[in-house]
This record gives structure tokens, sequence and C-alpha cells, in this order.
């Protein structure tokens, strides 16, 4: 049986763990935690990071290929009802940019319901919000889409994307994703720590 200093030392030292891991945690304007999202995982060097806010009582899936150089990202998260979840859940992609993405993004056929919201451009960056219909088995989705494009500052270098996807059903529960998503995303490694894979599942 240990003494009461013994245990006293041990009672201490759990506070002050508690303590750390507390002043670790970071929270994004809607309360939920942010955990750090980074590509590639397995360099010191990354391209990219950006922070993830957690959804109470859900996890999100990470169906990201499982290289250590892999620079692209694929989380999906089961916020919709059974149906949703399995045709289109919501999903945060993010990756080296296509070249002709914004393009086709801009210039789409899209209907009378849908088309570009919102359409930003710097000569740093690209924010374009938009709307469009995914066609899944038999039937069609309207799905809202986010997205933020940071432009490449050296010619070796290549444009770098982040955009979040939300069946029209979810848009109202779920578009305040976005905002924290978008304003931390940023190119090479971060600069301070957050909690890591302990909010994602690999699929």
């Amino acid at each position: 049986t240990p003494n009461p200093a013994w245990a006293g030392d041990v009672f201490g030292e759990r506070l002050a763990q508690k303590a750390r891991e507390k002043a670790q945690v970071k929270v994004d304007a809607q309360g939920r935690a942010l955990v750090a999202v980074e590509r590639p995982t397995g360099t010191k060097r990354k391209l990219y990071y950006f922070e993830l806010p957690l959804v109470k009582g859900k996890v999100w899936g990470d169906y990201s290929r499982d290289e250590p150089k892999e620079t692209g990202t694929i989380l999906k998260g089961p916020f919709g009802n059974k149906t949703e979840n399995n045709i289109f859940p919501t999903q945060v992609i993010a990756g080296k940019l296509e070249d002709e993405m914004i393009p086709r993004i801009r210039t789409g056929n899209y209907s009378s319901e849908t088309g570009v919201i919102r359409d930003v451009e710097t000569a740093d960056q690209v924010d374009i919000e938009w709307t469009d219909y995914e066609k899944r088995r038999y039937n069609k989705y309207k799905i809202h889409n986010f997205m933020r494009v940071l432009r490449a500052k050296e010619k070796n270098q290549k444009d770098v994307v982040v955009f979040l996807q939300i069946p029209e059903p979810q848009l109202e529960r779920l578009q305040d994703l976005w905002p924290p998503i978008r304003d931390s995303f940023r190119r090479g490694n971060m600069t301070f720590a957050l909690p890591k894979n302990e909010t994602t599942e690999s699929k």
C-alpha cells in the first residue's frame, strides 16, 4: 500500500497531466474541438494542413490512401440519415488542385436550381461556393460545395485545394463546419500542436 505522500504525488501528477491535455484542445467559435489534418503523414515536410471540427457523437471516417507520401485527403462524416450516409455523406477533400477544376466549376452546365453562388479570387487564393447535382444509382442528389484554393508561390509548386461537400438536407446543420476548415487551411507544416488521429477512423 503506498504511503500518503507517494499517493499524493501520483494524484498530483495525474491532475497536471489532465491540465496539459486540456491545454492542447483547441475549439472553434461553436465550441467544437478541432483536430489537425496534415499531408503527407509520413514526411517531416508537409504540403498543407487544416483544422477539422468534430461533430458531437459522430466520427469522421478517413478514406485517404494509406501511403506515407500521399498528399490527398478524403474524410467522410455520417451526419445524415441512413440513406444519405450510404449514398452521399458529408465529406472533406483536400490535395493538389487539378488543372481544369476551377474552369470546370465556373463554366458548368448547371440547371436553374444550381450553379455558382460565390466566386472571389485574389493573387493568393480562390474561394468558390456552388451547388450541383450528383448522380448516385438512379437518383440525383443536390450537393452544396465550398472550396478554397491556395495558389502556388513558386514555379515548381502546385496549387492546393480543400473543399467541403454537404448534401442539401444537411446544409443548415453543417455549413458552419466550413469556416474553421477554410480559415485554417495553410501550406507547409503546422506551427502549433493539435491532437491527431483521435477523431477519425481509417477505412
